[in-house]
């Protein structure tokens, strides 16, 4: 199942019509080789019947949906949403009960421990509704879907994630045991003159096989291989690692990135570095990398073939995380650099990334439309009450995830099943958060919006700050930003940022970004620039200082200064 990515560069391209053919374009992976795990599989020829492009139809939406009152996020998991925005939800959901998609999310929300009566707003909350569940009804329901997956409706985003949901389902049922399970063997012992032992065999060996199908026909590169042991193979490892997608326009951010990583924050962590082919990277370029310590770098085309041939960009993350050695995975780009140790701040201090093996942090408030974009609406029509307030579903941003960091905890089999799906969107940022929304797998954004790091200043009368783009961790302190080093990378490779404040936007309903001109990098006018923006440290400073002096006496070529947008 492949189809060409429309996005293989944003070059020229306003942003607003970039996520337009973003969200329209759905690219499926035909061929996947993991070493050691999968097996080669036969030509692409013999896929034929699978080899189409599949797209979304866009339908008008309502702009009833245009919010009516602020949202805030709260101290709570879940933003709150306003009754008018619940109401236009339910009646948009009116008549949908019955379909196969709502007794799917219905189960998977049972099953991620949620009920009618929680004290708090839960991820999910289909359970809340004013509607009947039963899950051995709601089971019957996704078993038959399960039984005659390819005829419930066209291709598109909201059939694959209906497919990706029973798979999800069936899998927890047979490999995690939860009290569903128990409850499912009874009623068919009930029902049947079998004793429970055959019963619970011929139960595991019926998911078994429609999970094997299942993921066959949605992740054709595990065709001679099962899920179960792919979740088994991270399951098993113990290692942490970094990983990062390099190509030569990027060669000399990702070395500098290496070596501050190693020799001013001391992180410790192996680095997996991989790049499309072998036009993606040049030989040498590899070869430098390789010798830094304790990385490793390898060609995904060794792994996905076919992709890889027409692969560029954000595409080739998620292959990326999927390749990786590594059980606990911190992704990040070329151009991510820290004030503190990843490895500290995510694996051993994020309450998120324990409790959700995920870790995603806000892109920008830009391009701010005018209500939920249609291909949400029809691929999503039950989004979760953690999805109802973020800034996407309401039109209240064209961005909502920035990609330069990203952490994935493998071995947990909504994760990874989540992975597997971008992987098979195969395409922007957003399919990180999309992929776990559309499988109903619980996840969660790092508090705040993207900010800026760099200098003070004012602009037309409004204080702002002006630099790279730049994230805040859990308790709200300086922890990464993209864009290097250099003040205004796509124009000049000898200005330098100045690491003297940083301010992060915590008010989503405003637009408040200067872009990027050939005289000034990325500006923010904070809408409570008392509270938004702080001085950064001598701590702070002084670590960046050191990456400009790092990066300023490096003896590789300096980087191609392209327009990547």
């Amino acid at each position: 199942m492949k189809a060409v990515n429309s996005l293989n560069t944003r070059k020229g391209c306003p942003y607003k019509k970039i996520l337009a053919v973003l969200m329209l374009s759905v690219t499926f992976t035909v061929l996947i080789v993991y070493p050691n795990l999968w097996e080669v599989l036969p030509s692409t020829s013999q896929h034929q019947n699978d080899n189409t492009t599949r797209t979304m139809n866009s339908t008008s939406f309502h702009e009833t949906w245009l919010p009516k009152s602020k949202i805030m996020e709260g101290n709570d998991d879940i933003t709150e949403v306003d009754e008018v925005y619940e109401q236009n939800l339910l009646e948009k959901e009116r008549g949908k009960y019955g379909s196969i998609d709502f007794a799917q999310i219905q189960l998977l929300d049972y099953m991620n421990g949620e009920n009618r009566v929680m004290k708090h707003r839960p991820f999910g909350g289909s359970l809340q509704k004013n509607v009947t569940f039963d899950p051995l009804e709601s089971w019957k329901a996704v078993y038959e879907h399960m039984q005659h997956p390819e005829v419930v409706r066209k291709p598109s985003f909201l059939h694959f994630g209906s497919l990706v949901r029973s798979t999800l389902t069936a899998y927890r049922i047979r490999y995690e045991d939860p009290p569903f399970r128990q409850t499912l063997l009874q009623s068919l012992a009930l029902n049947s003159s079998e004793s429970i032992n055959i019963v619970t065999t011929e139960l595991d060996k019926t998911l078994e096989t429609r999970i094997n199908h299942l993921t066959t026909k949605l992740f054709p590169w595990l065709h001679t291989k099962t899920l179960h042991d792919l979740q088994l193979l991270y399951h098993n490892k113990s290692t942490d690692g970094i990983v990062m997608t390099v190509g030569n326009i990027h060669f000399k951010y990702a070395y500098h990135g290496i070596l501050a990583l190693r020799q001013v924050l001391h992180c410790t962590l192996p680095i997996e570095v991989f790049y499309a082919n072998k036009n993606d990277l040049t030989p040498s370029n590899v070869a430098a990398l390789a010798k830094l310590p304790n990385v490793k770098v390898k060609n995904l085309e060794a792994y996905f073939p076919t992709e890889m041939s027409d692969i560029q960009k954000w595409s080739v993350k998620p292959f990326g995380l999927l390749a990786s050695s590594f059980r606990r995975t911190i992704f990040i780009d070329a151009d991510t650099l820290f004030f503190k140790d990843p490895s500290s701040v995510i694996l051993k201090e994020s309450d998120i990334f324990q409790r959700y093996g995920v870790l995603f942090f806000h892109d920008r408030s830009l391009n701010r439309g005018t209500g939920p974009f249609p291909f949400f609406e029809e691929a999503n029509p039950f989004m979760s009450n953690y999805a109802k307030g973020l800034r996407f579903s309401r039109g209240l941003s064209w961005h909502e995830q920035e990609s330069g960091l990203v952490a994935m905890d493998k071995s947990r089999i909504g994760v990874l099943i989540g992975l597997l799906f971008s992987c098979l969107m195969n395409s922007k940022a957003e399919t990180f958060w999309l992929s776990m929304e559309l499988a109903r797998v619980p996840y969660k954004f790092v508090p705040g919006y993207s900010g800026a790091v760099g200098y003070k200043t004012w602009i037309d009368g409004t204080i702002a700050v002006c630099g790279s783009n730049y994230h805040v961790d859990e308790g709200g302190k300086p922890f990464w930003w993209n864009g290097g080093v250099l003040q205004r990378r796509r124009q000049s490779d000898n200005v330098f940022m100045r690491f003297e404040y940083a301010a992060v936007d915590t008010e989503k309903h405003q637009r408040k970004w200067e872009m990027e001109t050939n005289l000034a990098p990325f500006c923010l006018k904070p809408a409570f620039p008392q509270r938004e923006i702080v001085q950064l440290s001598r701590q702070e400073s002084s670590i960046g200082n050191q990456y400009v002096k790092m990066y300023k006496n490096l003896d590789i070529p300096a980087p191609v200064i392209v327009n990547e947008y």
